[in-house]
């Protein structure tokens, strides 16, 4: 008996980290064969089956192959609202759907989809990662993630001329020029995830910058998530998400503000990272119940 193959796209401007948390999940607890593609094209060629993260995927693309639509993230940056309308009505409709969270889905509006038609699955870490050795706290900071947002590279700087080593990871050569009067910036350009994490042992303290706008404000921060994971102590600006994040977890992190008025209180501050066990990849895809949408669509088709 074939096989069935749930195809996945790729990507070089973005890492999906989920991608292999589907291939290790599925195969190894549904005997699925789940493989990558270039383009949309090609997976629609090889494929029984498609995950396509949006993106954006015209519904004038004539295809074969039923696709579940994941919306991992609202529109950001100017008419975020207008971005979330037209996105839905010229997106390709989909067999099923995932959903980042219930606000991904709202204020995308599929608030009236049946049941059955879609999962909610939040952002996991890949414990293999996490635990996979420890090491020698040789930097203060470490910064993942986009540098693109407003402020984030002047509160770099700032802790870095606060006598504060930090690295920060996924610098272009702009973003270098920027850094290169400070030493204490240690520039990274765009790394694998497996060293990452490696260099993120090396640190103390994560740095999450996330301005307090929407929908940035009320969308999961997988960094805030992976610093947890790495027993990392997390010094932050304040915001919807990640208050309810420390609040559901039992976490306390450090003010970001506070943090740079007084840069020495950083010492004395008592850190706590709660229940962050339950963010494991295969907890949140056990979890999402990801294999029965994928049963329903390959029935349906």
């Amino acid at each position: 008996m074939k096989k069935i193959t749930i195809g996945l796209l790729k990507s070089e401007k973005a890492f999906y980290p989920e991608n292999k948390a589907y291939k290790q999940y599925l195969e190894s607890n549904f005997g699925y064969v789940v493989e990558e593609f270039e383009n949309i094209l090609e997976a629609d060629k090889y494929s029984d089956l498609i995950i396509f993260h949006c993106g954006f995927l015209p519904f004038w693309i004539k295809l074969k192959t039923p696709i579940i639509m994941e919306y991992h993230s609202l529109s950001v940056t100017k008419f975020p609202k207008l971005k979330n309308i037209l996105k839905r009505a010229l997106n390709r409709k989909g067999a099923a759907y995932i959903f980042l969270s219930e606000v991904v889905q709202n204020d995308f509006y599929f608030n009236s989809l049946p049941k059955d038609k879609y999962i909610i699955r939040g952002m996991g870490v890949d414990k293999n990662l996490v635990n996979n050795n420890v090491c020698e706290k040789l930097y203060d900071f470490i910064y993942m993630g986009t540098l693109s947002r407003e402020d984030v590279k002047n509160y770099i700087l700032k802790i870095a001329q606060s006598g504060f080593l930090i690295i920060v990871a996924g610098c272009s050569l702009e973003d270098k020029d920027f850094f290169k009067e400070n030493s204490n910036v240690i520039c990274h350009g765009r790394i694998q995830q497996e060293e990452l994490f490696l260099l993120a042992k090396k640190c103390k303290y994560g740095l999450n910058y996330t301005p307090d706008v929407y929908p940035l404000n009320i969308q999961d921060s997988t960094k805030v998530i992976e610093y947890c994971a790495l027993g990392l102590k997390v010094v932050t600006n304040k915001y919807s998400w990640i208050n309810s994040f420390e609040l559901s977890t039992g976490s306390q992190f450090m003010n970001l503000n506070d943090f740079l008025a007084l840069p020495s209180s950083i010492d004395s501050f008592e850190f706590k990272n709660g229940e962050v066990d339950k963010f494991s990849w295969d907890k949140i895809l056990q979890a999402s119940k990801i294999e029965e949408l994928i049963d329903m669509v390959i029935q349906h088709h």
